[in-house]
């Protein structure tokens, strides 16, 4: 059997620490006189970081050669599958903490509805990453309802965000949020049999760039929660990476199979 290589795989898996290193570096240094973020030398670092990174992944993407949209090519095996329960149990713990979390800073309308969502969106995840083990009768709310639940989260989010006037405060957990948003509502494509693989590659590579620089947020904010989240988002994001961006060799892509 053809040994496979994923390049986008790997430049994700190496990209993520040194986004990490990076937005730690820009929190530990960062600041102004009242301990408040600036547009110092590392947030410019990790800036144009992520702007080449985004490049490359552009570049990468295109050039991948697995074309196929159907849903047999998210067939992660054992070891995938297990790295996408995991990130299903991430998700599951920071949701629960969240919601413990916003209990303990007052009530709120948002809180409970997101805790609702984010734990069936948790059953799902475990559902579709024990479909992706093997070939088996596929669940299509099973991949649909995660991107229900992120949808809700960013808007939730957001609306907090937009209150408070450093941007820097909560930037990369934006993005973060909206390219894990992008990559789990192209995944969810191929349960149809109607997948993106090149799209899907890109914003697959982005969320785990920007999530991985949104976790040291949480870790320095003091909140697990947030930490367990976004690396949950990112964990997910890594077996999809592995099998999207290389044809299996008894499932090949058909040669005139192009995305529009």
């Amino acid at each position: 059997m053809e040994r496979r290589f994923s390049a986008p795989y790997w430049i994700a898996l190496i990209a993520a620490p040194v986004a990490a290193g990076l937005r730690i570096w820009a929190l530990l240094t960062d600041l102004d006189e009242s301990r408040l973020p600036v547009m110092g030398p590392a947030t410019i670092v990790l800036s144009l970081a992520a702007l080449a990174y985004l490049v490359l992944a552009v570049i990468v993407a295109n050039r991948s050669k697995g074309r196929s949209g159907r849903y047999d090519v998210l067939y992660y095996g054992k070891g995938g599958a297990a790295c996408a329960m995991i990130a299903a149990l991430m998700i599951g713990l920071g949701t629960l903490l969240e919601f413990l979390e916003a209990l303990r800073n007052g009530p709120s309308m948002s809180a409970p509805l997101l805790a609702l969502v984010g734990m069936v969106a948790t059953i799902c995840l475990f559902v579709a990453a024990g479909d992706r083990r093997q070939e088996r009768k596929r669940h299509e709310p099973a991949e649909v309802l995660p991107v229900a639940y992120l949808l809700i989260k960013l808007l939730v989010n957001f609306k907090a965000w937009s209150t408070d006037p450093i941007i820097l405060d909560y930037l990369f957990r934006l993005f973060a949020l909206i390219f894990a948003l992008i990559a789990f509502f192209l995944a969810a494509g191929f349960v149809f049999d109607q997948g993106k693989p090149r799209r899907t590659v890109f914003f697959a590579m982005g969320a785990v760039f920007f999530c991985a620089a949104a976790v040291p947020d949480g870790l320095m904010d003091f909140s697990l929660a947030s930490a367990l989240l976004y690396g949950g988002f990112l964990l997910w994001q890594l077996p999809a990476l592995w099998d999207l961006a290389v044809p299996r060799a008894e499932n090949p892509a058909p040669a005139e199979a192009s995305e529009k």
